[in-house]
């Protein structure tokens, strides 16, 4: 679900090998051998969002759920949690 609200079950969170930070937070389901790559689970609160070859919605879910900023300057990957 891109709203964030849908729970992954119990299968394994795999991390993708990916540069974004975003990926420090989201991970795939694996269906079986092969994880699957239209769904990103949230490690914080395993909310299941819509993956389309960006970050974008990844972003947004940390920003309006978990209240986390992602910035980027000159290739160097800052976290900020807002209060």
């Amino acid at each position: 679900m891109a709203d964030g609200r849908g729970e992954a079950d119990e299968r394994e969170i795999i991390k993708p090998p990916l540069r974004s930070s975003v990926w420090k937070h989201f991970g795939f389901c694996k269906d079986g051998d092969v994880p699957n790559k239209s769904l990103a689970v949230c490690r914080i609160c395993k909310g299941q969002v819509k993956y389309n070859s960006n970050t974008t919605n990844l972003s947004n879910h940390l920003l309006r759920r978990h209240r986390i900023w992602l910035h980027f300057i000159f290739d160097i990957n800052i976290v900020l949690f807002l209060c």
